[in-house]
């Protein structure tokens, strides 16, 4: 199971940081009074986890997502990849429309809202005011500018969020790498993981799913040295990436190489696109977004590839 996904928060107290922030979704909790979020901030900082634990305590069960149906009362939109008015139309509008089967609201999420194109903002002001008295919209943003629509802003209340401090985001991953037997040479422990929080600079899902979970495959995963930790970071991607821009058939380079060597693939297809001119670069972003929502690499990279004929 994707890491990110399977350490979710599923209520306030196992969110990282963000504390006046919490306080206040507590006090929506205790009055059930609750207006539209906006949470905006740089990814990775764990708005899809807030919106998760929130409506997990809203509704006191934790939120169903592993089905193919989803939850009957919560649904998350990915904004940056459906960012066109039938988005908005045929499913955010659809959804809305619901009456809640447990609780008096629906919630209904949506990621990188700034994403979404001036028409369909225009259109999802429009489903905001009609179903304000069944439904709480949380959208999160990286950068509020993109909300073009002022009334959509100015019926939310907004937060911009930070990250957690450098050690509460290593108390909480060296919590989850021993869950998954990952351990650090003894002499080195405490600066390896402190080192892995500073490379990441806050971006909680990077840590999970382009660190951790190259460590889990590492044969020495209980002792992981300073050596170990420089593989991840530099991992050859540069090196990788030349040896997949320079052969003839570069998905096959590629799948040769995902196969025998660890390294991370989000940073593989940075520089990829880099020595290709930042060309293609609209279905390079959409693959990056998958990957880091937890989507398959060897499925995204061959889409990407099959994509850019080359």
């Amino acid at each position: 199971m994707n890491l990110s996904i399977k350490y979710r928060p599923s209520c306030l107290d196992e969110v990282i940081g963000h504390k006046n922030l919490k306080k206040n979704l507590r006090s929506y909790l205790k009055t059930r009074n609750v207006p539209h979020l906006m949470l905006i901030g740089p990814p990775g900082l764990g708005k899809n986890c807030i919106a998760y634990a929130f409506a997990s305590e809203y509704f006191d069960r934790r939120i169903s997502l592993d089905t193919e149906e989803g939850d009957v009362d919560y649904k998350e939109f990915n904004a940056s990849m459906d960012r066109g008015i039938d988005v908005v139309r045929d499913s955010i509008e659809d959804f809305a429309r619901m009456n809640p089967s447990e609780s008096d609201k629906l919630i209904i999420f949506l990621d990188e809202a700034d994403s979404m194109t001036y028409a369909a903002q225009l259109a999802l002001k429009s489903v905001v005011e009609k179903r304000e008295r069944n439904c709480i919209f949380i959208f999160s943003l990286n950068n509020e500018d993109g909300i073009k629509v002022p009334a959509l802003k100015s019926r939310c209340d907004k937060y911009h969020l930070k990250p957690p401090t450098n050690t509460e985001m290593a108390i909480w991953f060296d919590d989850i790498c021993t869950q998954e037997g990952v351990g650090f040479e003894k002499s080195v422990g405490n600066k390896l993981v402190f080192d892995i929080v500073e490379h990441y600079k806050g971006d909680m899902r990077a840590m999970l799913i382009d660190c951790l979970e190259a460590l889990i495959g590492f044969p020495n995963k209980d002792c992981i040295t300073e050596e170990d930790l420089f593989k991840i970071y530099q991992e050859d991607t540069k090196s990788f990436a030349q040896l997949v821009f320079e052969s003839g058939d570069m998905k096959k380079r590629f799948i040769d190489l995902w196969r025998k060597e660890n390294f991370s693939v989000r940073k593989f297809l940075e520089n990829l696109q880099e020595l290709r001119d930042w060309k293609n670069s609209r279905v390079a972003a959409v693959v990056d977004a998958n990957l880091r929502a937890g989507g398959s690499e060897r499925l995204q990279m061959c889409y990407y590839f099959d994509v850019i004929g080359e």
